[in-house]
């Protein structure tokens, strides 16, 4: 048994739990509002597209579990290898999401009437906001997996404390005005709030991120994706998906998005998670 880690887990463990506790009011608390100050139709309307947006969270989820055991790995023993780790995982995000982003602005209604009917078509408006919550989200892990392993769970903690608190000024104040609209800005608003407070620990703690650098060829590439699918907009979105798809996947190799260290890198954290200077 490994004494230090045991007893990291045992003073860790409130801390961590705390995050749990305040992220989850954090989350929630829209819901739970809505409920109490608005109609059983508005609440339905605003479920349905959060139904819709935890589908596309799943995904992110599943992608930043694969990447956390390499950003732990490399937190103490190889700084950059930790940076590389780290940085490209947010780049990766990027191209993961941004594709998904823009289709989802552009086709939310025809995404609503495949799974529900259309008394619930108004929640494609509420999928239109809360999908950019899962690229907050995405990056939200990414940082606290960042802070966590270099032992800074603390920051974490109130980052998570300060956005439940925002979370809950802002769902008070928005959704008696504006209703489940309303609810969708202010979570995604409490996501950004914790986002800074993160992005400005992690750049002054450990290393600098280069947006420009990250967002530039995967926003060109979605935004392109973007411009042709709006010409083919009447067509199914049982054909839009392949579409977008190749028409994204080919904009990307256009703009020449990845060197042979991304392939490199892409394929060890696929196939074994291990990263080699």
């Amino acid at each position: 048994i490994d004494l230090s880690i045991c007893k990291w887990i045992i003073i860790s463990t409130p801390v961590l739990a705390l995050i749990i506790i305040s992220s989850t009011v954090r989350v929630n608390v829209d819901t739970i509002l809505l409920t109490k100050l608005m109609s059983e139709v508005d609440v339905g309307i605003y479920s349905a597209g959060n139904k819709l947006v935890s589908m596309f969270r799943l995904g992110a989820s599943s992608y930043i579990m694969a990447l956390q055991p390499v950003i732990f790995k490399y937190s103490n023993s190889q700084k950059e290898l930790f940076k590389r780790a780290s940085v490209d995982s947010i780049r990766y995000l990027f191209i993961f999401i941004f594709p998904i982003i823009v289709f989802v602005m552009l086709f939310s209604e025809k995404i609503v009437l495949i799974i529900f009917k259309r008394e619930f078509l108004p929640s494609a408006n509420v999928l239109r906001i809360l999908i950019w919550m899962v690229l907050l989200y995405g990056m939200n892990q990414i940082f606290a997996n960042v802070l966590i392993s270099n032992n800074n769970q603390k920051i974490n903690l109130f980052g998570n404390i300060i956005s439940a608190i925002a979370s809950i000024a802002l769902n008070i104040f928005m959704i008696p005005k504006y209703g489940y609209i309303g609810a969708g800005v202010a979570i995604v608003l409490s996501y950004s709030i914790i986002l800074l407070i993160q992005n400005s620990a992690v750049q002054k703690l450990y290393f600098t991120v280069n947006y420009i650098s990250l967002l530039g060829k995967p926003a060109l590439a979605a935004i392109g994706m973007g411009i042709v699918l709006y010409t083919c907009k009447s067509m199914s979105i049982m054909l839009l998906v392949p579409i977008s798809l190749v028409v994204f996947i080919v904009s990307l190799f256009a703009l020449k998005t990845f060197n042979q260290d991304d392939m490199d890198l892409f394929k060890k954290l696929c196939f074994s998670g291990k990263i080699q200077s």
